[in-house]
């Protein structure tokens, strides 16, 4: 297949990806987004039991997080920065929500905490 005729889809383009995993600067990037992949993974796996609402929100936001992650590196591989950069909105934004949403977990848990020490 030609990379005129069939674009990313060509084998042509396979071998571009290849070649854009090992080439320097790049390697050294995509070595360090592959660890930061594998280190949201464990964290996946690491999540605590679904307990309330705001643990199965945090949750089901990291997994976005972690897919929209992904998503962004298979575009900067193929030579698609562009669209790349569009896709890495979306994590970002989740990232930003996930962090208010532990927050404010965190505060409640802390004032459920004050109450009862007031209370004894």
């Amino acid at each position: 297949m030609a990379l005129e005729r069939d674009g990313f889809f060509s084998s042509q383009a396979e071998g571009l990806r290849l070649r854009t995993r090992e080439m320097q600067p790049f390697k050294a990037w995509f070595d360090y987004a592959l660890g930061l992949n594998r280190l949201g993974y464990e964290m996946l796996r690491s999540l605590d039991t679904l307990t309330s609402r705001e643990r199965i929100a945090l949750n089901a936001s990291f997994v976005r997080v972690h897919n929209s992650f992904q998503s962004v590196l298979i575009l900067a591989e193929r030579g698609l920065v562009s669209d790349a950069r569009g896709v890495l909105r979306s994590p970002v934004e989740w990232a930003i929500a996930i962090h208010a949403l532990a927050e404010d977990v965190r505060r409640r848990q802390r004032v459920r905490h004050f109450t009862k020490a007031l209370a004894c």
